[in-house]
């Protein structure tokens, strides 16, 4: 529950001269008053609903009434504002309210009573809020509560001008409090009633809360909290009146610790050991007590012994036990060594740990620390070793250079033949520009010039719809050697490419590779029957303006001689 959502009938003190001021259709506090012309009193928005539902009557007379017809009473405001009114912050929060002469019930909600730690001034209800808002015992937020962490550094202390922001918002939510009070006239006339509170969620207590759902210590001491009734509020209420001109607020600054007493000088590690969890957060504390609070606060600043980080109090003991700086025992050498260098120290310079030699081709283990005497010791060993190793390094590294040197050589003089027999075999690059396509394929057939290498005539051909039954529908593309025009007996060794250029996107290009002796047999040529097909040639790219381009790339591989037998002549 929040302190400013307390509701007025809860602040009246004359509890039994209440209904002469209640609302004749919600039976609560009236709220912007209103009357009939018989003087039947009604809140403002409550006459409004009513007269919404087309009912232009007063409800309890009958005579006709409309929105027009309400008029105010100048009495009756006047005697609300000087109603006499309890100070707000002379209520806290039970959250196990009992009936009277009954045992405690748990299924009642959290009320609204009187503290008998609270501030006791009572004041006309238009002025009480002057009085509120400097009032000692008015509720703070504790500046190192949880909630409170994200307007501050989350390892230090507030500052003072922390304070003074929560006391500006107090004094804000203060001056709203008439507004929040007329707001809430919807409760019955009993102060402790379950539909009062049912709204209201967070418990206040006098001091710091939240170390446990069952928590319902709500004066913030070790002592019994106090519930009483309504009636035993007004009477505790009424014995202690201050006059509103003195203003006394039984301020006294030795006044008991609210929450957990504690010795604030007692060891951080134990003078929290009371709570089984921690705590959520602090809550909200009375003014006039929070420098005590900040005492014993469990979010209070606490700088941790072994890093002089801080920490909130409640979490000082976890982080001291997982500290990096926390002093630890060495197992082997027993020496005192921080938590973040142990392994650091073990690994470099503790005198019991087992190491190896740091001579490279020693495998002795020992203490570190007796590491000068065995290298001194071993010292005539470990040069003869070092020899021998080196030894056999160096024999290893000429055995493997010599194997690298060979293979190097071969690879060279591979490298070296490759080379050469490139050089020796010339390549004739033929672009063939086809500028009449349709006019070929309407003929069937079309070749090129002819073109000379090596003395051999040579000339490309091309079958638009394929040269037999099983190519229809391709290109077909050959290579064709002149046999009439080469000498009997001599052959050519040939590799060599037909590419189709494509003329919109060249990577799309056909390029087929081939391998062939010339002259074959009958006369015919050398290439792929099924190329590619018509359709595809003719619609991708590869005609432009009735143009096919048509790239051969021939290599000579070899020039052949067949010398036939001759028959000798008889002697």
């Amino acid at each position: 529950m929040d302190i400013f959502q307390i509701p007025l009938d809860t602040l009246v003190v004359d509890q039994e001269n209440i209904k002469e001021i209640q609302c004749g259709i919600c039976l609560q506090i009236l709220v912007t008053p209103r009357q009939c012309r018989n003087g039947h009193l009604y809140c403002l928005g409550c006459i409004q609903q009513s007269l919404k539902k087309n009912r232009h009557e007063c409800p309890q007379c009958r005579c006709p009434l409309d929105l027009d017809n309400l008029s105010r009473s100048l009495f009756l405001e006047k005697h609300l504002r000087n109603l006499n009114v309890f100070c707000k912050n002379h209520f806290k929060i039970d959250d196990c309210p009992t009936l009277s002469g009954s045992l405690n019930n748990k299924n009642l909600s959290p009320a609204w009573v009187a503290d008998m730690e609270g501030c006791v001034f009572i004041g006309p209800y238009e002025t009480i809020e002057s009085h509120e808002n400097s009032c000692q015992f008015r509720f703070e937020i504790c500046k190192f509560s949880v909630n409170n962490n994200n307007n501050s550094n989350s390892n230090s202390s507030c500052n003072n001008n922390n304070n003074n922001n929560n006391n500006n918002n107090n004094n804000n939510n203060n001056n709203n409090n008439n507004n929040n009070n007329n707001n809430n006239n919807n409760n019955s006339n009993n102060s402790v009633s379950s539909s009062m509170t049912s709204s209201l969620n967070n418990s206040i207590h006098g001091n710091c809360s939240g170390f446990g759902a069952g928590s319902n210590n709500s004066s913030g001491n070790n002592s019994p909290s106090v519930r009483v009734n309504q009636k035993e509020t007004v009477l505790n209420s009424k014995s202690n009146i201050v006059d509103n001109n003195n203003n006394k607020n039984n301020n006294n600054e030795e006044d008991e610790l609210l929450t957990t007493e504690g010795n604030s000088g007692e060891d951080h590690n134990n003078s929290f050991s009371s709570y089984d969890i921690k705590p959520i957060e602090c809550g909200k504390i009375r003014f006039k007590d929070l420098e005590k609070h900040y005492l014993i606060c469990p979010f209070r600043p606490i700088e941790c012994s072994f890093c002089k980080s801080e920490f909130t109090f409640h979490s000082i003991k976890d982080h001291e036990t997982n500290c990096d700086f926390k002093l630890v025992e060495c197992s082997q050498c027993k020496s005192q060594i921080s938590k973040k260098e142990l392994k650091y120290h073990l690994n470099e310079n503790c005198p019991n740990q087992i190491i190896s030699c740091t001579f490279g081709y020693c495998d002795k283990t020992f203490e570190r620390k007796d590491l000068n005497n065995h290298l001194n010791e071993t010292l005539s060993q470990h040069m003869i070793m070092m020899k021998q190793q080196q030894q056999e390094e160096i024999n290893l590294l000429k055995k493997e250079f010599t194997s690298q040197l060979q293979l190097k050589d071969e690879k060279i003089k591979g490298l070296e033949k490759l080379i050469k027999e490139k050089l020796l075999e010339p390549k004739i690059k033929i672009d063939w520009k086809i500028k009449n396509y349709l006019e070929c394929k309407r003929n069937g057939y079309h070749q090129s010039e002819k073109f000379i290498i090596e003395g051999f005539p040579f000339f490309i051909g091309i079958f638009t719809d394929g040269d037999n039954n099983e190519s229809k529908g391709y290109i077909s593309i050959y290579l064709f050697l002149d046999t009439s025009d080469i000498p009997k007996g001599r052959s050519i060794n040939t590799e060599f490419s037909l590419k189709f250029n494509n003329q919109r996107d060249p990577v799309q290009s056909l390029n087929r590779e081939y391998k062939a002796t010339f002259p074959i047999r009958d006369g015919s040529g050398w290439g792929d029957r099924r190329s590619i097909k018509t359709h595809n040639l003719e619609s991708n790219g590869y005609i432009k303006d009735n143009t096919l381009l048509i790239t051969a790339e021939v290599t000579i591989k070899k020039i052949l001689w067949l010398v036939e037998e001759s028959q000798c002549d008889k002697h």
